[in-house]
C-alpha cells in the first residue's frame, strides 16, 4: 500500500465537509485499524513561499483511521491560529502526515538532534502544568538549535517568566512524514474511478 493514501484520504474528508456529503472510501481505510499517534498538517504554496494553514495532532495511539478523520477535520477547520480552510482554496494545498513513532524520554532536555527529533515538554510553574510540542522539522525549518527551540517550546506553552528555574520533563520523538498535494489526491481519485 502507498502511504499517501493517508493523505488522499485526509484531501478526502476534508473536500466531503466542505461540499456536505459523504466521505469516499477509495482507499478502504476502515482497514486502517494501526494505533498511531500522529500530525496532519496543511500548507498553501511553493517552497520558500510555503505557508502553515493549519496543524493538530496527538500523542494518543489510536486506530489510523480515527485520527486521520478527525485530525484532518481539526487541522482544516479547527486551528486557532489560521482562519478555516475553503473550499475554494483546496487546489492550493498540500497535506502532511507525520506519524509519530520512537519516543523517548530525556533527562536532559537538549538531548535530541535537530531534523531528526521532535521535542515534548511538560512542566509546571506556580501550580500551573504548560505542555507544548514541535515536530522534527520545524526547528529546522526555523533554523533553531536544541537551547533556541526549547525556549521557543517554553513561550509556545503560554510561559513567559523565568525559566531558569524550570523543572522540564522532556521526551524526544521522530517522525514518518508523508506528504501529498491537492492535485495528486485529484490524480489519485481519477485513477480509482
Amino acid at each position: 500500500m502507498d502511504k499517501k493514501e493517508y493523505c488522499y484520504y485526509c484531501f478526502e474528508v476534508v473536500a466531503a465537509t466542505l461540499e456536505h456529503r459523504k466521505v469516499r472510501d477509495k482507499w478502504n481505510a476502515k482497514s486502517w485499524t494501526r494505533s498511531i499517534p500522529l500530525f496532519v498538517k496543511f500548507a498553501s504554496g511553493k517552497g520558500h513561499d510555503k505557508q502553515l494553514r493549519g496543524c493538530i495532532g496527538t500523542f494518543r495511539a489510536r486506530p489510523l483511521v480515527t485520527n486521520l478523520t478527525y485530525f484532518s477535520k481539526q487541522a482544516a477547520f479547527c486551528d486557532e491560529r489560521f482562519r478555516p480552510i475553503s473550499l475554494g482554496e483546496l487546489a492550493l494545498l498540500e497535506c502532511q502526515i507525520d506519524l509519530l513513532v520512537d519516543f523517548e524520554p530525556i533527562d536532559d532536555p537538549l538531548d535530541w538532534e535537530v531534523g531528526i527529533h521532535g521535542v515534548s515538554i511538560k512542566f509546571t510553574a506556580n501550580g500551573i502544568r504548560y505542555s507544548s510540542t514541535y515536530l522534527p522539522s520545524v526547528a529546522a525549518e526555523q533554523r533553531w538549535d536544541q537551547e533556541e527551540t526549547l525556549e521557543s517550546l517554553i513561550h509556545k506553552a503560554g510561559y513567559y517568566g523565568s525559566i531558569r528555574s524550570l523543572q522540564i520533563t522532556a521526551t524526544r520523538y521522530k517522525s514518518l512524514e508523508i506528504g501529498c498535494t491537492y492535485e495528486e489526491y485529484l490524480h489519485n481519485l481519477e485513477l480509482l474511478g
